[in-house]
């Protein structure tokens, strides 16, 4: 089951995604005297349904447009692009290519480059009819940041058909650069750990 698991929600173009399946039973976000996490540029927190809940390229690409010049709004991308990259039925590879050549930086890494043939590439999950991860109480950590450049791991809760899975979560470290007047995706991976990441990350505003 953990292998079917992970086979469906597995990366999209190489940007990791990993499950924990018993995190610690106290993880929560850390209040604000404890939270390693830096504060946001100009106190915003970070929406965590900035496309809604529509998961189609068209709603990455609009999010995508009116992100604000924040690190607040880079994040915001980083989390919608996580449900976008997340969702099963697999997006088409025409819409990925469609988000490729929107979100991708001039000098992206392969992670990003690559997304329409690791999508292209992927099979059938059994017994799966949808599939996603929800932000809804999902969590952020600023691992950089700059006025043009944000890296930050995003998680949430991993959806089978519906409903959460139980214990299982999701997560990514992505890096942003504003190039053109608007957020592009620069990197992808994975830096912290379920555990990590669930225990000293922030909460976002919303999600979905």
């Amino acid at each position: 089951m953990l292998l079917a698991i992970v086979l469906v929600l597995a990366v999209v173009a190489g940007v990791s995604i990993w499950y924990q399946s018993h995190p610690p039973k106290t993880a929560a976000a850390p209040s604000p005297s404890t939270s390693a996490v830096p504060a946001t540029v100009g106190g915003d927190i970070p929406n965590g349904c900035l496309a809604g809940k529509d998961t189609s390229a068209v709603a990455l690409i609009t999010a995508q447009k009116k992100a604000p010049h924040t690190e607040a709004g880079a994040v915001g991308l980083a989390a919608a692009f996580s449900r976008w990259a997340s969702q099963y039925p697999y997006p088409s590879a025409a819409d990925a290519t469609t988000v490729v050549a929107s979100l991708a930086s001039s000098d992206a890494d392969a992670a990003v480059r690559e997304i329409p043939s690791q999508i292209a590439a992927k099979k059938p999950a059994e017994g799966w009819a949808s599939g996603g991860v929800s932000f809804a109480e999902g969590r952020y950590i600023v691992e950089d940041s700059t006025p043009d450049r944000v890296k930050v791991t995003v998680g949430g809760a991993g959806i089978k058909n519906g409903l959460p899975i139980p214990d299982y979560k999701v997560l990514r470290t992505l890096g942003l650069v504003w190039q053109g007047g608007i957020w592009k995706l620069q990197t992808a991976g994975a830096d912290r750990t379920v555990e990590d990441l669930f225990t000293n990350g922030a909460a976002l505003a919303g999600g979905c």
